[in-house]
């Protein structure tokens, strides 16, 4: 079972990914965009929801495993945080972001952290697969709103199933250290 600490960052993440997402479905129903104060309501809910699953992956992860691997995981999640600031580089930060989660979740073996990877991963294919094809009416810029709007639905959408995920309190039993399982085994066996 999840602790109060666990809830409270699945609810506040939660809440934040669904405003991206609802970003995400304003940008594949409206020609021309939302307008400023949407985009900077985006922009909040994106850096603290990418904050809080950073967390999340980090508070979960603090035991067993390969703690080299898992502390460069949690470094270059933070560094694709940052870029979080330039909301609009959609493949920067889900690039680096994704990169360091499937480091951590690697380095942990958490099914969560690899579904939070995932959901990086995923928007980035989403959007590419968009552009590639088309979807929607180019803007001003070129750039395709609805495949944006598509990629940020399907991180949000995988991004609270792994939310879900940690609430329930997978994160529990950590992967157990290959050294730990020899230790324990030889420990039984005498």
């Amino acid at each position: 079972m999840a602790n109060d600490g666990q809830r409270i960052i699945s609810l506040v993440a939660g809440l934040a990914w669904l405003g991206v997402a609802a970003y995400g479905f304003g940008e594949t129903r409206v020609d021309g965009g939302l307008g400023h104060w949407s985009y900077v309501a985006f922009n909040v809910a994106l850096l603290i929801g990418s904050v809080l699953i950073v967390a999340a992956a980090s508070w979960a992860t603090q035991e067993g495993g390969r703690r080299g691997l898992r502390r460069t995981g949690l470094i270059v999640s933070c560094v694709g945080v940052a870029a979080t600031l330039v909301a609009w580089a959609l493949p920067l930060w889900m690039t680096v972001i994704g990169v360091g989660l499937v480091m951590v979740a690697i380095a942990s073996g958490r099914r969560f952290v690899a579904l939070l990877a995932l959901g990086q991963v995923a928007g980035i294919a989403a959007l590419f697969v968009g552009i590639a094809a088309e979807v929607g009416e180019p803007d001003g810029y070129g750039d395709y709103p609805a495949a944006v709007g598509i990629a940020l639905i399907a991180t949000a959408a995988i991004t609270i199933v792994a939310l879900v995920e940690f609430t329930r309190g997978q994160v529990r039993h950590p992967a157990p250290h290959a050294g730990a399982t020899r230790a324990a085994s030889l420990t039984a066996i005498e």
